[in-house]
């Protein structure tokens, strides 16, 4: 038998998955400033009542927070549209999926299009009316870096979300980050 000193296990239990186990599961939980939290503090609750495109540099929670509201939905469908953008796999999430009605007509389905600027121009041309007619069953959350690689028309249906961070963004996240690394090594001593 091998044996692993305290030292190794403490360093291997750091860096495993490490970002993984400690991604927030909750939109308090995350790293954002209020202006954002506080439209989506109650999705656990209420889902999103709007298409919603989170745009920004990279690595700044959009993704996190659209898996977070994704958590809430039973009917989930995600895209990858830098390796899917094709108008074919964009077409078959909307009319396969989001446009057909669920069996209790409340419930709404979800559709996370991840790196949407990455659509190809035919399917980039055809979102407009596939979100348009998706609408009554479906809520779209799209992320991206560049909102300028989609075209106006598809733009138009969605409530855009800045993460870049202004100044002020920016002490309010660097309290929310010392409370999170507080947080952090309480939990691994």
């Amino acid at each position: 038998m091998i044996k692993v000193s305290k030292k190794a296990r403490a360093t291997r239990q750091l860096t495993g998955m490490w970002d993984e186990d400690n991604r927030p599961q909750t939109v308090e939980e995350m790293v954002l400033p209020s202006r954002i939290k506080n439209i989506f503090k109650d999705v656990h609750k209420t889902g999103i009542e709007q298409n919603y495109l989170f745009y920004g540099s990279a690595g700044i929670g959009k993704t996190t927070l659209a898996k977070i509201i994704q958590k809430h939905y039973s009917l989930p469908e995600e895209l990858d549209c830098s390796t899917d953008g094709g108008k074919a796999a964009f077409s078959n999430v909307f009319e396969n999926f989001a446009n057909l009605a669920t069996f209790n007509h409340k419930q709404k389905k979800f559709v996370l299009l991840e790196e949407v600027d990455g659509l190809s121009l035919s399917a980039n041309k055809s979102a407009k009316k596939q979100l348009e007619n998706s609408y009554a069953t479906a809520r779209v959350v799209a992320t991206t870096n560049n909102p300028s690689g989609l075209l106006d028309a598809t733009l138009s249906r969605f409530v855009p979300i800045s993460f870049d961070l202004t100044k002020s963004d920016l002490d309010e996240c660097l309290l929310q980050i010392r409370a999170l690394l507080k947080r952090i090594c309480g939990k691994y001593g």
